[in-house]
């Protein structure tokens, strides 16, 4: 297989990382380029404000990630990240009750967002022809005369910033030369005004909001606190608006995340952090932190809406240029489905740069198109299931629920309180949430004998 000189990635984040390690595998040099500082070691840094939250790697995505780089698993183990089983370690209320818990093997290492990236980051490192260029924008675009992408202009931070930038008219940008320019650039669209800059259409948008906030602490545990389980899940079931989340980390620490949606935004002061906590439909959580003791201050985040840029429907395309991660696909971070959606994005591009080596040589003709119309099929899953719980909320704007949102509802309502005694149906819920499997699984007929009954109980004693 011809492999070619150079690709330039747009962002170091976890879509950056993660499409970096699939272009190793096709090109003898790749650079990717940061905004921010990366540092050295497992910090947060400046660029990744979601990161003092909880983040969670699902199942699909820790598979993922496991193939991309053998050994991660070994790796998190040894830097202290604890593992969790989903169904039994990790406790989940919803609907007015505790699911129950039982030992199932689906199990994942729950680290957090900077240890993840900063161990990932070193793997890729390890490629040779691999660098990090940071603390540097990249201002737009570059292509030729055929409409193809030949590499992407780039300035370091320390210059001042001219709006003329985008359009090319800084004579100080420096142009650097590639093959293939991945933007995993995030929320920000900059990938769109790169084409329109270029006069190419840009990808219709679609915005839902559920106007969720978050404030987050950390803790260490009381001294000799014992417990059954390692975290915490307090889900909001609509029109009730809050919910909260206690997970474990590696150093013994526990992070701590309250989150309200339809702007019941959680305070980010000491008294009303506290009473939002106890405000919860069960004080587990509340009980589990008297003793604890803080380690951080409060914060809060609100730049939760779900974003989708449609590069699928673009009638023409940059030759050689791709997007992905939150630069395509931004989901209400509550879910998680943030890293594991760009580490399947990173496994398509990986595919299909490898197809496109056997259709045309390594030509790039063809390859956006393919690349995104494939990753649509990708978002979808996560895209209505993300959506589909925000549009709950009838402060949720930028959408309606569908006719088919409405009639399955009761369904799925009735799915989660079976699920409360029903193993198998548990499982399933946990596997759907996790990306394993689609949600489709939860209408197959084992399920849906066992819901049909409670639903007909349902609509004769409303």
């Amino acid at each position: 297989m011809r492999r070619h000189d150079h690709a330039v990635v747009v962002g170091a984040s976890m879509a950056g990382l993660v499409a970096a390690r699939a272009l190793v595998n096709h090109f003898e040099h790749v650079t990717i380029v940061e905004r921010d500082v990366l540092p050295d070691g497992p910090v947060i840094r400046a660029g990744v404000p979601q990161a003092r939250h909880v983040h969670v790697l699902l199942l699909r995505g820790a598979g993922l990630l496991e193939e991309l780089f053998p050994g991660l698993d070994a790796e998190l183990t040894a830097a202290g990240a604890p593992l969790i089983d989903w169904t039994t370690d990790a406790r989940l209320f919803n609907f007015g009750s505790w699911k129950q818990h039982f030992p199932s093997g689906l199990t994942t290492h729950q680290a957090s967002r900077e240890l993840l990236e900063w161990t990932i980051r070193g793997r890729i490192l390890a490629y040779p022809g691999v660098r990090f260029v940071d603390q540097t924008d990249v201002t737009g675009l570059v292509i030729d005369e055929r409409g193809r992408a030949t590499g992407v202009r780039v300035r370091p931070r320390s210059r001042p910033t001219d709006p003329d930038a985008a359009n090319g008219a800084d004579d100080e940008d420096k142009i650097l030369a590639a093959d293939l320019v991945v933007s995993a650039a995030g929320r920000e669209g900059r990938g769109s005004q790169w084409l329109a800059a270029l006069g190419y259409p840009e990808p219709p948008v679609t915005r839902v909001n559920s106007h969720l906030g978050y404030a987050t602490r950390s803790y260490q545990p009381p001294d000799g606190f014992t417990a059954e389980w390692k975290a915490l899940i307090v889900a909001a079931t609509p029109p009730a608006s809050r919910g909260a989340v206690l997970m474990p980390l590696e150093g013994g620490r526990w992070i701590v995340t309250l989150a309200g949606s339809a702007g019941d935004y959680p305070p980010t002061d000491e008294p009303g952090f506290l009473a939002f906590l106890r405000s919860l439909p069960t004080p587990m959580l509340a009980d589990a932190l008297e003793g604890a003791t803080p380690t951080s201050g409060i914060v809060g985040y609100r730049r939760t809406e779900n974003m989708l840029h449609d590069y699928a429907k673009l009638g023409r395309y940059v030759e050689g240029f791709v997007s992905l991660g939150d630069a395509v696909c931004a989901l209400n971070p509550v879910y998680g489905q943030g890293m594991t959606v760009s580490a399947h994005a990173a496994t398509l591009l990986d595919t299909c740069l490898r197809e496109q080596a056997d259709r045309t040589d390594g030509d790039m003709t063809g390859l956006a198109r393919r690349f995104h119309r494939r990753l649509a099929k990708v978002i979808a899953d996560p895209w209505l299931l993300a959506t589909g719980e925000d549009l709950r909320y009838p402060e949720t704007t930028g959408a309606e629920p569908t006719l088919a949102m409405r009639i399955t509802r009761p369904y799925l309502d009735q799915v989660m309180m079976l699920s409360r005694d029903d193993r198998a149906a548990y499982r399933t819920v946990v596997e759907v949430l996790h990306l394993l499997k689609p949600p489709r699984s939860l209408f197959r007929p084992g399920i849906l004998a066992r819901v049909l009954p409670r639903l007909l109980r349902r609509s004769h004693n409303p």
